[in-house]
């Protein structure tokens, strides 16, 4: 079992040449990495695989008795690693400190 803190952070990046302030959530961090199409679409097994993962974070986010900055996604270490590949192969709009450690964080 593996587990990721959901966090919120705010961070500068450049945007169509303007600076702007864009807060980052970890959730949606890796809803768009579950979601970033593949070469060739989504094959049954790949569905399945991303489902998993989206059900536990919809899981992990409505737990009502946990405050808001303590939520954590846990994971099977199966899908924890289709995670990890998925965020190693993820490409993003955006240069950024925060994407960078999300990114980080799923080397160790």
């Amino acid at each position: 079992m593996q587990t990721i803190k959901l966090i919120e952070t705010k961070e500068k990046v450049l945007l169509n040449y303007k600076a702007v302030e864009m807060t980052f959530v970890t959730s949606d961090l890796i809803r768009t990495v579950v979601n970033q199409p593949i070469k060739g679409g989504f094959s049954a097994s790949d569905m399945v695989s991303r489902i998993r993962i989206i059900d536990r974070l919809a899981a992990a986010e409505s737990e009502l008795i946990v405050p808001d900055s303590e939520k954590t996604l846990d994971l099977e270490d199966a899908d924890y690693k289709a995670l990890s590949t998925m965020v190693a192969e993820t490409r993003w709009p955006v240069v950024s400190k925060t994407i960078l450690a999300f990114v980080d964080s799923f080397k160790k």
